[in-house]
């Protein structure tokens, strides 16, 4: 695709068309994101090496998961949710994530909690967590790492660094 190429994309339809034509009819288009559209050759789907990372961003504030959701969509899948027990639903929703971004303080199941049983289970313990937290103090951030958090941000927070974290972990 060269840089002169624009697409529209349809929510529901799934579908996409090149400026000044139609696609290649030997090509098959799939919208993954918001922010990606994956040409796949001969309806071969891409590997899970070619397909874009998943973060899960939880955290009660909407206006926090929409910040982050936007700093990172361009380059992750992003799902959200609004507290520990809706995201211990996502958790277990296919595609699994590759990481999750969780504030402490939540409504129904705090961060910490989350974070603990997340560690305690032979099927999510291997995710890395990213806590982003208003909850600053040095007792709060030892227990945030012995419960298995990769890395602690405070708010407010740099978008720069949480897109290093999120980087350094991903790979």
């Amino acid at each position: 695709m060269g840089a002169s190429t624009s697409f529209s994309r349809r929510r529901l339809g799934r579908t996409a068309s090149r400026e000044g034509g139609a696609l290649p009819a030997t090509a098959t288009w799939e919208v993954r994101s918001k922010c990606s559209i994956v040409e796949t050759m001969g309806g071969i789907a891409p590997s899970k090496a070619d397909a874009r990372k998943l973060i899960l961003v939880v955290d009660d504030d909407a206006h926090i998961r929409s910040i982050v959701a936007r700093a990172l969509s361009p380059t992750y899948d992003i799902r959200e949710a609004p507290d520990g027990l809706a995201a211990a639903g996502e958790l277990t929703r296919a595609p699994q994530p590759d990481l999750v971004i969780l504030d402490v303080m939540m409504p129904h199941a705090d961060g910490a909690t989350l974070a603990a049983t997340m560690k305690a289970s032979s099927e999510f313990r291997a995710i890395p967590i990213i806590f982003l937290t208003a909850r600053s103090s040095p007792a709060d951030l030892v227990q945030g790492i012995r419960i298995g958090a990769r890395a602690y941000i405070t708010k407010p927070f740099k978008l720069d660094d949480l897109r290093k974290k999120v980087a350094k972990i991903l790979g």
